[in-house]
């Protein structure tokens, strides 16, 4: 898969997403900008970062903002689901948008 960067949304000016999952904060005032190191939340098996903001940091899962970024939601569908089932597969392409009826199936 080809890789792409697009920024995080609501905090464009400051972090970038990559089509494979990558975080990166962008180059600012006192920062040199790099690539984030991603944690795995050891109670539901997806990856997160931190992002911070002023000092404020929160734990974001990195398949939610690889969605926002990447995936078109005409329909506000509030979940996002792994095509393979794989929590740790953070790509676009291995991700769908969903509503919680649709994940019955």
């Amino acid at each position: 898969m080809y890789k792409t960067w697009k920024g995080v949304v609501g905090l464009e000016n400051l972090y970038e997403v990559s089509s494979t999952g990558e975080i990166r904060a962008l180059r600012r005032e006192g920062s040199p900008g790099r690539e984030l190191k991603p944690q795995v939340n050891q109670n539901t098996g997806y990856v997160k970062v931190n992002l911070c903001v002023n000092g404020v940091c929160v734990s974001k899962e990195i398949h939610r903002l690889v969605a926002g970024a990447f995936i078109p939601n005409k329909e506000q569908k509030p979940m996002v689901n792994h095509k393979n089932g794989v929590k740790s597969g953070d790509r676009a392409d291995i991700s769908m948008l969903e509503a919680p009826k649709d994940k019955t199936r």
